[in-house]
């Protein structure tokens, strides 16, 4: 029963989308309404993942400097990546 629990509860989680997905990474100064609408904007995590510096997820993506930073950051950061 509990492996049919973990199953379900692993495909469930598949479908509830990048937004859901980003408010969950805990990233500083990240909500959950900032962190749908970059979702919405960017499309992927690759898209965050290639962007060259906090100054580019600005401007692209219309968030704040201190949310940028804090996304780029945390990112950039090799633990997060692993």
């Amino acid at each position: 029963k509990s492996a049919d629990n973990l199953l379900a509860g692993i495909a469930a989680s598949k479908t509830r989308g990048l937004g859901r997905l980003l408010n969950a990474l805990s990233i500083p100064h990240l909500g959950e309404s900032t962190g749908r609408a970059l979702a919405d904007e960017c499309g992927s995590i690759d898209a965050l993942l290639q962007a060259k510096d906090a100054a580019e997820l600005e401007q692209k993506y219309k968030l704040g400097p201190v949310v940028s930073r804090d996304v780029f950051e945390w990112f950039a950061d090799p633990q997060n990546r692993a």
